[in-house]
């Protein structure tokens, strides 16, 4: 699925929604990270209860760093209940949204590994049934910051329908929330509303509005990683129209800032793109370097035998394009064993 090779080149549209559905994938994981330190740093009512912190720090850590999905939402609905107990609403809409967050993580999960849509459906519905719930409950209390984020939250889960349909209602309640975000100034929400804004913008390839609301974003997130993922959002839009050299700068950008903030594994996703983006421009040497570090990164973690094969296809790609037959086939053929070793099929199909 991933596009490197010149047959690909010849479907632009094709690779419009591709790498749209890629930038989401990112973005999803939002920029609003950190919920236990806004918990604890906005009041006494939450360090009043110092176990509720620490399982939403927990779950952030499972949904972040270990992707154990699972683990997850058990911590992060636990937090929820001892929230909703003591009263903490603030909190209590922070440990929602990383419900929300570890719901759409395990749908992501699933799709990534093939047939499974019933799983997939599921774990969006139950993200939305959650989200509408908690929304419907701070409006009966007129609560609009946390209106705000039940809204973004929704919009968040309707994102990742991709349909028409879901994207209008996606737009609608990410510009409601931002407005409620700004006028009760949580400016870290408003930021990961404004991301959300961008990727829907981009999916409906409104590309100047896309542009707008993500330099929007990236003038308020604050922190190196938060950049890094407006900056790909960015390089994604560009990409998408045709403008490579642009794409190039927000991607190398975006790299930067992944390797500043310590994300190892966004540092290496955003040189995977940035390998595809520098093969669609021509420059197969700095592209094979690209996507020979990310491949190296991805097998050091152990990381995603998909991501692993993605990055190795594009290994092949610039060698083909430098005119490395032999070396791109050897490669293709290490690749396919490895997966068949495995009993990793998608990546066979990916490597073949």
């Amino acid at each position: 699925i991933f596009c490197s090779s010149s047959s690909e080149r010849g479907n632009p549209r094709g690779r419009r929604s591709l790498e749209v559905e890629i930038t989401l994938q990112i973005a999803m994981t939002s920029l609003a990270q950190g919920a236990a330190s806004d918990v604890a740093k906005r009041g006494q009512s939450a360090l009043s209860d110092p176990a509720a912190c620490t399982l939403l720090s927990d779950a952030e850590l499972c949904l972040n760093e270990n992707e154990d999905h699972e683990q997850a939402l058990q911590k992060a609905q636990e937090a929820v209940d001892l929230f909703r107990k003591a009263g903490d609403v603030g909190a209590l809409a922070d440990a929602v949204r990383v419900v929300v967050h570890a719901h759409l993580s395990k749908s992501s999960a699933q799709k990534a590994a093939g047939p499974g849509d019933d799983l997939k459906r599921e774990a969006l519905a139950e993200a939305e049934r959650l989200a509408k719930a908690e929304l419907e409950f701070f409006k009966a209390a007129g609560d609009k910051r946390n209106m705000g984020a039940m809204m973004l939250s929704v919009a968040e889960v309707q994102c990742h329908g991709i349909s028409g349909k879901q994207r209008q209602g996606a737009l609608e309640l990410a510009t409601e929330a931002r407005e409620l975000l700004r006028s009760s100034g949580d400016s870290k929400l408003e930021a990961a509303a404004c991301h959300v804004l961008a990727n829907i913008h981009a999916s409906n390839h409104s590309r100047d509005e896309a542009l707008l609301a993500a330099k929007e974003a990236l003038g308020m997130v604050g922190t190196q990683k938060g950049e890094g993922k407006v900056l790909h959002t960015l390089a994604v839009i560009h990409a998408t129209d045709g403008s490579m050299q642009e794409a190039i700068r927000f991607a190398r950008e975006a790299a930067k800032r992944f390797k500043a903030a310590g994300a190892t594994k966004l540092e290496a996703f955003e040189k995977y793109h940035l390998a595809t983006w520098l093969l669609e421009a021509d420059r197969s040497r700095e592209a094979l370097t690209m996507a020979t570090q990310a491949l190296g990164t991805f097998r050091e973690l152990g990381y995603g035998h998909e991501w692993q094969a993605a990055a190795l296809r594009t290994v092949v790609g610039a060698h083909v394009a430098k005119g490395d037959q032999a070396l791109a086939l050897k490669l293709a053929q290490q690749g396919v064993a490895l997966a068949r070793t495995a009993g990793d099929r998608w990546s066979e199909v990916l490597a073949l």
